[in-house]
């Protein structure tokens, strides 16, 4: 599975992440590779398979890009950045704002690769935004439970 565009050739890509540390076997791999269709992310079909789950996969991401990997049921949402982004923003990038930390917003997303999210959110807020990763799942309970809690 070749390297993102864009990324450079340093990076590991997320399947070696996941071969390296053991999550999958390349026999996992191999036969996850000849029942994905195309455009479907590999993770989604080892998932899909039980191979992984999302937490799996997270903790891969997190290793891949040098981020922390945030538990959303040990971390406690900062009021202070909840109101730098709208629900609707927070739900449209998949993200969960968590703290104010040096001036920059700490963001959970299940993608920090989306560039265009960091980016609308750091307008948004006004000020820099660092990303960490968590699990669509994980989000969206955070979701459901900070922003209609400030309701």
């Amino acid at each position: 599975m070749p390297a993102e565009a864009g990324q450079g050739e340093t990076r590991q890509a997320l399947y070696e992440v996941l071969l390296d540390a053991g999550l999958i076997t390349q026999e996992q791999l191999e036969t996850a590779e000849q029942s994905r269709q195309q455009g479907q992310d590999i993770s989604d079909v080892l998932i899909a398979q039980g191979v992984i789950t999302p937490r799996d996969v997270a903790m891969a991401l997190s290793l891949q890009l040098n981020l922390p990997l945030i538990d959303l049921k040990r971390h406690s949402v900062q009021s202070q950045a909840l109101e730098l982004v709208p629900q609707e923003v927070a739900v449209r990038y998949g993200i969960i704002p968590l703290d104010v930390i040096d001036d920059e917003l700490v963001v959970v997303m299940e993608n920090p690769l989306d560039i265009q999210a960091l980016e609308d959110i750091g307008i948004s807020a006004g000020m820099r935004v660092r990303p960490a990763v968590g699990t669509r799942e994980d989000i969206q309970r955070a979701h459901l439970l900070y922003y209609r809690a400030s309701d």
